[in-house]
């Protein structure tokens, strides 16, 4: 700029954004102009830096001290963190932050950047959710019964959200909704398991049926132990023993209609 007169202390305001350096000459009483002297350059900053970015977006948190990753929009300078309505205090460190022990629920984290001349930035903000409890197993409302059938359903409710898986016996576990169907099913003993994972991850304990047996093969020709040719009545009783314990028996004369019945018929 021009050189104009001046006495120490001077000073100079409404000074521009950038760098700048004050230069000192003396002029004596003969005239004379002196050697220069050059103050250090120095920086004037007023404007606040952008808010630092925050690459974390995850909507849940498995863990009660989850970290927080962010960047600065500008070099140096300093971080302030908080949580909720915790008050700011340094984050120490310039790209993450790992919380204390947060309860269950929901929660916001923010973060504002302090850059190298005392600027503060507005605060970048980051809400999730921390849930790092499994869900409940599966109340199953309905379940298969044993008989003939080669089909078996399922039908349960579980924790609002989330997702269930099912699986037949000791097999793969595959999603699943209620009222969930597996058909084809071989004869024998079956169970069928359900288990939910819920929004954040956690997968809970399984819920199982009780054992159905299906059986499509029919019993054996019963056994008639009555064998007198001849009878001596007009109503006679005749014995008989099924081929497999349980289930009921039908008989009938001649070409009349089966009826239910027991031993003796």
């Amino acid at each position: 700029g021009t050189w104009s007169a001046c006495s120490s202390p001077k000073t100079f305001t409404g000074l521009s954004e950038g760098t700048h350096t004050i230069t000192v000459r003396q002029i004596d009483a003969a005239g004379n102009t002196g050697a220069e002297v050059t103050s250090s350059s120095w920086t004037i900053d007023t404007t606040a830096p952008s808010a630092p970015t925050i690459s974390t977006s995850a909507q849940y948190q498995t863990t009660t001290t989850p970290t927080i990753n962010y960047t600065r929009a500008e070099a140096g300078g300093t971080f302030q963190c908080k949580v909720d309505g915790d008050s700011y205090l340094p984050c120490g460190s310039p790209t993450a932050f790992t919380t204390t022990a947060l309860s269950q629920g929901l929660h916001t984290f923010y973060v504002t950047h302090t850059d190298v001349s005392g600027n503060v930035s507005s605060a970048a903000t980051y809400s999730f959710t921390v849930d790092t409890i499994a869900p409940s197993a599966p109340t199953i409302t309905s379940s298969p019964s044993s008989g003939n059938s080669t089909s078996g359903s399922i039908s349960f409710t579980g924790e609002a959200g989330g997702n269930f898986e099912c699986r037949l016996d000791l097999g793969t576990w595959s999603a699943c909704t209620s009222t969930k169907t597996f058909t084809g099913l071989s004869e024998g003993a079956h169970i069928i398991s359900v288990r939910q994972t819920d929004a954040a991850g956690n997968t809970g304990n399984a819920a199982t049926t009780s054992s159905w047996t299906i059986d499509v093969t029919g019993p054996g020709t019963p056994t008639i132990s009555t064998s007198a040719a001849f009878q001596t009545t007009a109503t006679p009783s005749i014995n008989f023993t099924g081929a497999e314990a349980g289930g009921t028996f039908q008989c009938k004369i001649d070409s009349g209609s089966y009826s239910s019945c027991t031993s003796p018929y």
